[in-house]
């Protein structure tokens, strides 16, 4: 996967926020995972995945529905960022990736 920017954090925020809350966390680990397929195949294929994106989570989330970005202090978005930031501490390796 791409390196996980601000815009990526928001993106997927905002995806999440769009979901039941009760589907949130597998489809915060979809996109992970799907990010990561997607990175391989551009760099493998010099082109973005059909389904998954660049590679990247923002490049993810824009392919779903997102809700308008609310203020940092609603809790229901807050709770989607920090299931983001949560779900980016789990991944092996991140310091090291270009």
């Amino acid at each position: 996967m791409r390196p996980v920017l601000h815009d990526d954090l928001v993106q997927l925020g905002r995806m999440l926020l769009a979901q039941p809350r009760e589907q949130r966390g597998a489809i915060c680990r979809r996109a992970f995972r799907e990010a990561e397929i997607a990175d391989r195949y551009r760099i493998q294929h010099r082109t973005r995945h059909p389904a998954f994106g660049d590679g990247s989570l923002a490049g993810w989330a824009a392919q779903h529905p997102r809700l308008p970005e609310p203020r940092l202090d609603d809790p229901d978005y807050a709770g989607c960022l920090r299931l983001v930031l949560g779900h980016l501490m789990l991944q092996p390796g991140r310091a090291d990736r270009p």
